[in-house]
């Protein structure tokens, strides 16, 4: 009992050191967004930037799982464990799409962005019959021609979750404002774009800025303190093993 409530201890101390460190990620989110005014397209600067407009598409995208018409998708695949679900595949599809906020319009790349915002589909899937959605049996399909095991290595209930951008939703965007050259309908363009940031931060948001900041501000603190506890807490607990000797 005592080398299994060790072991317990032991992640305990990983999961406790997971949030403390993503509760720190999230608070240098949360002082980069407050610490950036929000600009008006028609005005913004090059270089870091937050912006707040219309979504109109260039070129839309089928969600994978769902098929819903799409800017941008990000979509993950989980399966139970004992305590909640586990991930086995994650990923996002984008195009390129413009921001229009009144003022004016500029182009935004959604590559590599984090999406903050509820999701828009979701379903679990116990068996692989003719009832699951079309994307759904083509992930099956192709993690099965892939697995060794077969159809083995993809038994069992899945959940599929995407969270995806359509044309015409309200966006809160941060990141970083740069110009490009590209050729449109045979002439060559130049165009202010928006893209990742130096530091890697881009995020593309559902919330409002006040909306965004309120949820990141319980959140931060919460997973920075109960990660702490729980990593404290844990830690004591294997040191106390040790020095009775009830663990080597």
């Amino acid at each position: 009992m005592a080398d299994r409530n060790v072991g317990e201890a032991l992640m305990g101390i990983g999961f406790g050191g997971y949030f403390f460190f993503k509760g720190i990620r999230l608070w240098r989110v949360m002082r980069t967004i407050e610490d950036t005014p929000l600009s008006k397209i028609s005005s913004v600067a090059m270089g870091d930037a937050e912006l707040s407009g219309e979504v109109k598409a260039v070129k839309l995208l089928k969600a994978p799982f769902s098929g819903n018409e799409c800017v941008y998708c990000s979509y993950t695949v989980e399966v139970p464990q004992k305590r909640g679900w586990r991930q086995v595949d994650k990923g996002q599809i984008h195009s390129i799409f413009y921001l229009d906020d009144g003022s004016g319009q500029i182009l935004v790349n959604p590559e590599s962005a984090a999406y903050h915002g509820a999701q828009t589909f979701q379903t679990v899937v116990s068996g692989w019959g003719a009832a699951a959605d079309p994307g759904v049996s083509a992930w099956v399909e192709t993690r099965r021609s892939k697995s060794m095991l077969g159809s083995l290595g993809v038994a069992g209930r899945h959940r599929f979750t995407e969270y995806i951008v359509r044309p015409g939703q309200i966006l809160f965007i941060g990141g970083a404002v740069s110009r490009i050259k590209h050729i449109v309908n045979g002439a060559a363009r130049e165009e202010d774009i928006m893209g990742a940031r130096a530091s890697g931060h881009f995020m593309l948001s559902a919330y409002s800025e006040e909306s965004l900041l309120a949820q990141m501000g319980w959140k931060a603190p919460l997973q920075i303190f109960g990660g702490m506890v729980l990593l404290l807490g844990c830690l004591w607990y294997v040191v106390v093993q040790l020095q009775i000797g009830r663990f080597i």
